[in-house]
């Protein structure tokens, strides 16, 4: 079998996606209804009063309203202090926001350890991207694969919540073994599931290593692979 070369082709690929995602991470703790709709600034004494209070949802907007400047000037640095705190009270998506801050350096000084420490607690509450993150961190962010066991874990687990790129991903890593073992028929159904978000040219080498892996596998295991892709749901986070 041979594969278009695929770990350091995705790593770079998907570590666009990740900047773009820390880019945007302030987002991440914030559902439609705490995202303000045009008109006076929602940084009031009143908020600002809770927040320092200890009111997480209070400080959980004024996170997102320094991270992205609404009301505010933008100010990476006060959008990662109103996080940290919310983060401290349990909170995932303000701890997913901190992780991401640590990742890409927003904020804060650069520090994959600490990246790790706050996206493992909001993995295991389930946050998705926080899981997908993590991965890519264990898979070597570009360089050597730092754990390969907990690379697969965190991919494998994003990837059953429905994440695209993560199943790419764990499939390219059941082709070849990587953190797992090697299973033909889980690469494909993984693979296919992964096609039905991706277009253009992604798509298109995709598609190519899902030929080669169909190369080397019998009639019967393609029907098999298609048949778990067809049955597969996602797990609720």
């Amino acid at each position: 079998m041979r594969l278009v070369h695929w770990w350091t082709g995705l790593q770079r690929s998907f570590l666009g996606a990740v900047v773009a995602l820390v880019t945007t991470a302030a987002a991440i703790a914030q559902t439609p209804a705490q995202v303000p709709a045009p008109g006076p600034s929602p940084v009031t004494p009143e908020l600002i009063a809770k927040a320092e209070k200890g009111d997480v949802e209070a400080q959980i907007r004024l996170g997102y309203f320094y991270a992205v400047g609404v009301g505010v000037a933008q100010n990476d640095g006060a959008a990662f202090k109103w996080y940290l705190k919310a983060a401290e009270q349990g909170n995932p998506g303000a701890q997913s926001s901190v992780g991401f801050a640590y990742f890409s350096g927003r904020g804060v000084p650069q520090s994959q350890k600490d990246a790790i420490v706050w996206l493992r607690k909001a993995a295991e509450k389930g946050r998705v991207e926080a899981q997908f993150v993590l991965g890519i961190i264990y898979g070597g962010n570009g360089g050597a694969p730092l754990d390969r066991a907990e690379f697969a874990k965190w991919m494998l687990m994003a990837a059953e919540h429905g994440h695209h790129k993560a199943q790419q991903i764990i499939g390219q890593a059941y082709a070849t073994g990587q953190g797992v073992a090697r299973d033909q028929v889980e690469a494909y159904k993984w693979l296919t599931l992964s096609a039905a978000s991706i277009t253009g040219f992604a798509r298109k080498k995709l598609d190519a290593n899902k030929a080669a892996i169909a190369a080397d596998m019998t009639a019967a295991q393609i029907k098999d692979a298609e048949a778990r892709a067809a049955a597969w749901t996602p797990k609720k986070p």
